[in-house]
């Protein structure tokens, strides 16, 4: 009786996997949102995006904080993609829109958008400069 039990168990268990859908078996766990090092990663001149940032932090009480930042640009991407590239090109694409619906900034007499000021000051954190 125990026998037929257990076959019956890895039968039903079988059966079961056998009519899983097929992307259930390819699909990926959960995403890792890019962190700080991804994001300040993406920039080329990261020393004078630090001294950037270092100013409009000084100009914006409560973003001094780095998972706040994170947050914020995580929040505003439509790739979210860690690869350095495609990360990029959504940061791109965030700075273009925020340009477009007049989330700007002012730093020193330049005028930025609100996700470029963002990844300065992270950078600027990330690098001690601030």
């Amino acid at each position: 009786m125990q026998r037929r039990r257990v076959i019956m168990a890895l039968g039903l268990t079988a059966l079961g996997l056998a009519f899983r859908p097929f992307g259930a078996w390819a699909a990926p766990g959960p995403a890792r949102l890019p962190g700080a090092r991804d994001l300040v990663r993406t920039l080329r001149h990261r020393a004078s995006a630090a001294r950037v940032g270092a100013a409009y932090l000084a100009g914006h009480d409560g973003e001094q904080d780095v998972e706040r930042l994170v947050a914020a640009l995580n929040r505003g991407l439509d790739d979210r993609s860690p690869e350095r590239r495609r990360l990029r090109a959504a940061l791109d694409r965030r700075i273009r829109a925020d340009f477009a619906e007049s989330e700007t900034v002012r730093v020193q007499g330049w005028v930025l958008s609100r996700t470029e000021a963002r990844l300065c000051a992270l950078a600027a954190l990330e690098s001690g400069v601030a």
